[in-house]
């Protein structure tokens, strides 16, 4: 399963969620909250530009295997830094887990797993949240179209801190990428966003 973002100040990844932008609660613009993992790392949230900074929290880590067969969601993002009740922005959701069988399976609309866009500063101070991970998308089938690029588990953004032109906050990290499988026993076409890991299977006798 995929985990929650950290809240602010706890600038450490909770497994793939990422970590909160620190904070000292009074004094300084916060740091910029930590992007959720999945199929790659979430990017760790930027310091603030004080004297001392503000840590950004640390990038959720990678989760799950490419062949899906331990799956998770994409980690949520960390919370911005916050000032007294200035707040940060909070993190995006990460990505869910689909999962599609079916004899044939021909794609003419769109599956989404991508995870969310982290929040903006609210008030002033504040640092950006991270942006979820992309979750997981699973499909088995004798025959696949996939259509052109239909099929997503992308990442959330960033989300911004504040900015004032001197001490200002961090912006979020943005997610890590999710991840797509196919396994198909006779064709296979189309592309998905992030590319598929895919597998052709023996047709039983």
């Amino acid at each position: 399963e995929g985990t929650f973002g950290s809240g602010s100040s706890s600038t450490a990844a909770n497994g793939n969620g990422g970590g909160g932008g620190y904070s000292t609660g009074s004094l300084w613009e916060g740091g910029g909250g930590g992007g959720g993992g999945n199929g790659t790392a979430g990017t760790t949230g930027q310091n603030s530009f004080t004297s001392p900074p503000n840590a950004g929290g640390t990038g959720g880590g990678i989760s799950g295997t490419s062949n899906l067969t331990n799956a998770t969601f994409g980690g949520g993002g960390g919370k911005g830094g916050l000032r007294g009740s200035n707040g940060g922005g909070n993190g995006g959701d990460g990505g869910g887990f689909i999962f599609i069988i079916g004899a044939t399976i021909a794609n003419n609309g769109s599956v989404v797993s991508n995870g969310n866009n982290g929040a903006n500063y609210t008030g002033t101070y504040g640092g950006g949240g991270g942006g979820g991970g992309g979750g997981s998308i699973m499909l088995k089938s004798q025959a696949v179209t996939l259509g052109s690029n239909q099929m997503s588990a992308n990442a959330g953004n960033a989300g911004n801190g504040e900015q004032n032109g001197g001490n200002d906050a961090g912006n979020g990290g943005a997610g890590g990428i999710g991840r797509i499988r196919v396994e198909y026993e006779t064709s296979l076409s189309g592309t998905t966003n992030p590319s598929a890991s895919t597998s052709q299977n023996q047709i039983p006798a």
